[in-house]
């Protein structure tokens, strides 16, 4: 059974740096410097201007409202919708796979990123850095 993706923050003082939940899954969206950019394109310019995310440093004290924020508008498109949306207008995005989907991705495949390997007739795959 695969877990869930946990929306993992690397960064704990800066926002909009994570995965974020959308229809059916999780969409990265890193947006630090452009975060009126991204109010636009989901289609909440007024969150650009609240007084709790005005500026980088009171979003990144503020990243999980600024997180619940963002969700209630994310959470009607796909992650693929909004990574077309969101490169579209340069703000770096990315749907996260499941290791099902990672398994089907031909670009990840073509990339020898996913080697199968045989451990007692039993096929397991290796994931390895980009070629």
């Amino acid at each position: 059974r695969a877990s869930e993706p946990g929306g993992h923050r690397y960064f704990t003082d800066v926002a909009p740096f994570q995965a974020y939940r959308c229809k059916g899954g999780h969409v990265i969206i890193c947006a630090i410097p452009k975060f009126k950019e991204l109010c636009q394109a989901i289609g909440a310019p007024h969150l650009s201007t609240h007084p709790l995310f005005e500026d980088e440093d009171i979003r990144g004290k503020n990243w999980k409202l600024c997180q619940d924020e963002l969700e209630k508008y994310l959470i009607h498109k796909t992650a693929q919708e909004w990574t077309d949306i969101l490169q579209g207008v340069g703000i770096a995005s990315g749907p996260v796979n499941t290791v099902k989907e990672m398994l089907e991705n031909p670009t990840d495949i073509c990339k020898n990123m996913i080697l199968p390997m045989m451990i007692n007739q039993v096929t397991i795959f290796y994931f390895s850095a980009p070629q």
